[in-house]
Order: structure tokens, then sequence, then C-alpha cells
């Protein structure tokens, strides 16, 4: 582009590039109502699932057994059967 070119006069737009850039920009308009209605979607579904894992937490904080005597220090017998225990766990068949 030269100096000449900055100087002339610019054409006006034709009907055609006005009903091109019209279009142009409803499109974008279109795009973004879509972009806030996914973005709106998106964080609905996250507040679910935090609610879903808050709930869950507490159902399984209200489901733990109170009645588990907790013993600081482990003689060396209890502390090989735990620990046996734990080993074969998987491959039993028991649940965790």
């Amino acid at each position: 582009m030269s100096l000449f070119d900055w100087s002339r006069p610019h054409k006006p737009l034709e009907s055609d590039d006005l009903r091109r850039m019209g279009r142009l920009e409803a499109e974008v308009e279109n795009l973004k109502l879509q972009w806030e209605s996914y973005k709106d979607t998106l964080q609905r579904l996250v507040q679910r699932l935090e609610k879903r894992d808050q709930r869950a937490a507490e159902r399984a904080a209200a489901e733990a057994p109170a009645n588990v005597p907790q013993f600081d220090e482990e003689d060396p017998i209890s502390a090989r059967i735990h620990a046996r225990r734990r080993m074969t766990r998987g491959s039993n068949g028991l649940s965790e």
C-alpha cells in the first residue's frame, strides 16, 4: 500500500457488503449467546457434581462406625496380623 492509496477517498460500502456485514454481526451475536448457554450449563453441572460429592462425604461420615476402638500403639503381633491382612485383602476378594 503506497502513500497515494492513503490519500485517495474510500469508496462507500455497497449494499452487498452491508448485508454481509450485518449477517456476520448476527452470526457473532448468535455464537456469543450459544457460548453463554454452554457456560451456564457447565456451571450448573459443576455445581451438581460438587453437591453430589458433598452429600457423599456427609453420608460416608454418618455411616462411619463410631464404636471402633482406636489404639495409639500396637503390639508387634497385632502389627504383623494387620500387615498380613492388608497384604491379602485385595487377593481374596474382600472389600477394603
